[in-house]
């Protein structure tokens, strides 16, 4: 192609066709930028289609996590409701003088001392992070994904410390007031000593309490997460047409 281009100009130099020459070679000049600049878009448009893929890519993965994340809270609230539901029914039967002992309270012993391990899956973000938080065009997704994982998702770290705290603090309370039959399942010792225990119902009412909050919050993260989760599978969706 370079062969024949050159092979016009020394023909119109040779024919003396000097005006000829000049506006061939300047229609050369611009044929030659426009290849340039169509090069340099097709480059572009290929990085930008790189940058969508791997967003794209990363938003699938944070979907998937999220979705891991939300049977977590929906468990963690499953447990808690039944701790403060079970706890709530012992401090009636507890705080009754004339209750009696009847196997049927041995289940509301056991789920007071559950306390089930609530760890957030965050293998996805950090990816996204180590790619660049940048990657997520849309603005106000990428901050909402940010919070959820930095700010939200780090309390129920620290949550989580806080209720193996109280559990490891119970198990001596426990020990001395219940015995264990199944997992799921603890008889007193002495039902109407229990009754008489203000150690035992402050632990009670402590735990109750603690757990109430924890559900709390818990729901509130389930809503954010959701909610999250289906802005980003929007965002999915629409990478992929």
């Amino acid at each position: 192609m370079l062969k024949f281009f050159r092979q016009i100009r020394q023909k119109l130099l040779h024919e003396n066709q000097f005006s000829k020459y000049l506006l061939y070679a300047a229609g050369e000049v611009i044929l030659v930028m426009l290849g340039i600049l169509l090069a340099f878009q097709v480059s572009n448009w290929n990085e930008v289609r790189k940058k969508s893929q791997l967003e794209l890519g990363l938003l699938k993965g944070l979907s998937e996590d999220l979705q891991f994340n939300l049977n977590d809270l929906k468990a963690r609230l499953y447990y808690d409701s039944i701790t403060i539901t079970s706890g709530e029914q012992l401090l009636v039967i507890l705080q009754d003088q004339d209750s009696e002992y009847e196997e049927s309270m041995e289940d509301l012993f056991g789920w007071i001392e559950v306390a089930n391990s609530l760890k957030m899956k965050t293998l996805a973000y950090e990816n996204l992070k180590s790619n660049g938080l940048s990657i997520i065009t849309n603005d106000s997704l990428r901050k909402d994904i940010a919070w959820l994982y930095d700010s939200r998702y780090g309390y129920h770290d620290d949550q989580h410390e806080a209720l193996m705290a109280i559990f490891n603090n119970g198990i001596p309370i426990h020990h001395k007031y219940l015995r264990t039959k199944t997992m799921f399942k603890k008889v007193p010792n002495d039902f109407q000593a229990l009754k008489q225990s203000e150690e035992f119902l402050n632990y009670l009412t402590h735990t109750i309490a603690i757990r109430k909050r924890f559900r709390s919050n818990t729901n509130f993260s389930q809503e954010r997460t959701n909610e999250i989760k289906d802005r980003v599978d929007r965002e999915i969706h629409r990478l992929e047409k």
